[in-house]
């Protein structure tokens, strides 16, 4: 993989009509393929799919009916690490949001049905250029990979594109950031999910288990900021859907 060692400080825009949205972030994070950070709000991403694990794993058996309403309470259980992790000042109603944004999209996040969820960004009034690039991107994920490697230097060759021709955004560059984060994470955490006490479902290979989960934070990371311009939402809402498609993928089978 390419040497992506680098240190950052955040502060992320996001503007859109006249709603803007300012983050400034004190976590400083070393971006390396070791660590799995491509950036700070990949850093808290990952951290907080541990911590679901976590609770998933303390428990013992889990009935299909309990899986997915506690991963709900889970996912809003993230607010205080995200806020003070982030810089963020998510509250519980902005956690509630999450939940209800995600909620309509959530199946179709999770079978990756791209129309669908491109549809209901627009329907939500996300530009059509941003929708187009984030489809892009999801294009280049979906090739045949037969390394993690390849998919991020892929991924990473398409970033140089949006750079040299100037239509890089801080939205799209922080979605590819939290996808690239999410792609390490599951390389290396996918079996630990499949520890989750339920009977399992088929682990269905490497590059289609790992980008499934990647594509599922990407989109749900995308959706959630472009629609309430809040990225603190995003990485929460990144954790929803990546979860939500791991326990579907290597664990209950069904999702949703």
């Amino acid at each position: 993989m390419r040497s992506l060692t680098i240190l950052l400080l955040i502060t992320f825009f996001i503007s859109c009509s006249e709603n803007e949205v300012l983050v400034s972030s004190t976590t400083e994070v070393t971006v390396n393929e070791e660590n799995c950070t491509y950036s700070t709000n990949g850093y808290i991403h990952n951290q907080g799919l541990d911590n679901i694990l976590q609770s998933y794993t303390s428990r013992d058996r889990w009935m299909y009916s309990e899986v997915f309403d506690s991963l709900k309470t889970f996912v809003k259980n993230q607010k205080d690490f995200i806020n003070t992790e982030g810089g963020y000042n998510l509250t519980d109603s902005d956690m509630e949001t999450i939940i209800e944004t995600m909620q309509p999209i959530l199946p179709q996040i999770v079978n990756n049905e791209v129309d669908s969820i491109t549809f209901y960004m627009l329907e939500n009034g996300v530009s059509e250029v941003l929708v187009n690039q984030l489809k892009e991107v999801s294009n280049i994920l979906n090739q045949d990979y037969s390394t993690f490697e390849e998919g991020i230097n892929a991924i990473e060759d398409y970033e140089i594109t949006l750079i040299n021709n100037g239509d890089m955004t801080d939205i799209l560059q922080e979605s590819i950031n939290l996808l690239k984060s999410s792609l390490c994470y599951w390389n290396t955490n996918v079996q630990n999910w499949a520890e989750i006490d339920y009977v399992g479902a088929q682990y269905r290979g490497f590059w289609d288990t790992i980008n499934g989960m990647g594509e599922s934070d990407f989109w749900s990371f995308a959706v959630v900021t472009a629609v309430t311009f809040n990225p603190g939402a995003g990485v929460a809402a990144g954790c929803y859907g990546s979860a939500a498609k791991g326990i579907r993928d290597v664990v209950t089978g069904n999702c949703c």
